[in-house]
């Protein structure tokens, strides 16, 4: 049962997703978060044209080239930025699904099309990491004021690396991204048997976000 100061079928993600299917650590837990419609994929592409583009198109029309050099060159950024900007969309919010059965005594974890399935006892204990990123003025769709976006990750860690369980909206208050994944951690830890630890907030390194 889940404790009565939080209920992890209450939580809910972007756009009144409900990423709980099944809530009965010792029994069986099964997480599910569909992908984003193709149409946002689309956008994401077309703002990574528009943003490579621009970025290009302003140093090739500051220096003395060819014109037919300055647009394809222009046109090239484009494409790069749309091929990037909708592919690493895609990746960031493909289907995720992971079911931890203590039955069957196995705990599987899909992401897209990878799919990872270990028996419970290789789970040597979930780690919440704490991430943040900051916000300026004067980014794309960004706010008239700056502030730090902080968000958590449950991850499972394997012999074989990190596997991940759930994944948090972004919010400005760190306690509030914090709270309701720890509450959810704690009760599959304690019946997993092994240790929840918390990394403190940190930036989101550029190899993260890029890759």
């Amino acid at each position: 049962m889940s404790d009565a100061a939080f209920d992890p079928r209450a939580f809910v993600l972007r756009k009144d997703i409900h990423p709980i299917e099944m809530w009965s650590p010792g029994a069986r837990v099964r997480i599910h978060v569909p992908a984003v419609p193709p149409l946002g994929t689309v956008i994401a592409a077309a703002l990574g044209a528009l943003a490579g583009g621009a970025v290009i198109a302003v140093f090739a029309f500051a220096i003395s080239i060819a014109d037919p050099i300055r647009w394809a060159a222009t046109a090239a950024a484009a494409a790069a930025g749309a091929f990037w900007a909708g592919r690493k969309f895609h990746e960031m919010f493909e289907e995720h699904d992971v079911t931890i059965d203590w039955i069957s005594g196995r705990a599987t974890f899909r992401h897209g099309r990878s799919t990872r399935s270990v028996p419970l006892k290789e789970i040597q204990q979930l780690v919440l990491r704490g991430l943040k990123t900051r916000h300026e003025p004067g980014d794309v769709g960004g706010p008239t004021a700056s502030y730090t976006a902080y968000w958590c990750r449950l991850e499972a860690q394997l012999a074989d690396g990190p596997a991940l369980i759930i994944e948090g909206d972004p919010t400005r208050d760190p306690h509030s991204a914090r709270v309701p994944l720890e509450a959810m951690g704690g009760e599959l830890a304690r019946e997993l048997g092994v240790e929840l630890r918390f990394e403190e907030y940190r930036e989101m390194s550029a190899r993260e976000y890029f890759l």
